[in-house]
């Protein structure tokens, strides 16, 4: 059909087990060596390449990596990662969604595994957001999406968020290569990330990830500051009684 074949390949995509190697997919096409690199090619604001790039631990690949994103910042804000009250995160969730919504940013929401997904849009439904999911999504829509992680591949938004990163059984199935995962689902935002989990057992990754918020790279927000900043505005808003 064609005289001519072009393949790109990035491994940082790759999800699934048993997936061959660029050494192992130059062999199959007989060649010697990729041709060239595509740089400039990021669509993230350089923001979300920071947080991604910090998942990556070849040095030399987080640099080539840092080296693609060419995208303009279109605001000022870092990615945030917020530690929910114990077994409640959809409150502070569906105010970060409708927040980003009246920014005009399409959105994405993405979990763990398939099963997570018509309990997440339950919970989320009864909090007022009219969120799709895989069996009514309509991309003509500016709707909330909902995916796993397995099926997110491929799609950008302006705001992604990551709820359930908290360690717990839901992550057995990804613990091989949770930092890629996270790479892939973090790469899918275009100007904004939001990550969740519960203050008391955190996934080791996003542990590892606390650090960065000396370097700027990411918001670090707790549920007990949150309140806290939510009772002194609501004091200011009180009238003052000189009785």
């Amino acid at each position: 059909l064609s005289r001519h074949i072009t393949t790109t390949v990035d491994h940082y995509q790759q999800i699934y087990p048993n997936r061959a190697s660029e050494r192992q997919i130059l062999d199959v096409l007989g060649l010697r060596n990729r041709s060239m690199r595509l740089p400039g090619c990021l669509r993230c604001n350089p923001h979300v390449v920071n947080l991604a790039a910090a998942l990556i631990d070849d040095p030399a690949e987080r640099q080539a990596f840092l080296g693609h994103s060419r995208a303009v910042p279109q605001d000022s804000e870092t990615p945030v990662l917020y530690f929910a009250p114990p077994f409640s995160y959809t409150p502070h969730l569906a105010q970060t969604i409708r927040d980003r919504q009246l920014k005009g940013d399409r959105i994405g929401v993405i979990v763990p595994t398939q099963s997570c997904i018509l309990t997440v849009a339950k919970n989320l439904r009864q909090e007022g957001i009219d969120i799709e999911t895989r069996r009514d999504r309509d991309f003509a829509s500016s709707k909330p999406k909902l995916y796993s992680y397995h099926n997110c591949k491929g799609l950008t938004f302006d705001t992604v968020c990551l709820p359930f990163l908290e360690d717990g059984p839901l992550w057995d199935p990804l613990m091989d290569d949770l930092p890629r995962f996270l790479f892939l689902a973090i790469t899918r935002a275009t100007r904004w990330v939001y990550m969740s989990s519960f203050s008391y057992n955190p996934l080791p990754v996003i542990e590892s990830l606390l650090p960065l918020e000396k370097e700027g790279i990411i918001s670090i927000r707790d549920y007990q500051n949150e309140d806290s900043k939510e009772k002194i505005e609501r004091k200011k808003e009180e009238p003052l009684d000189f009785l």
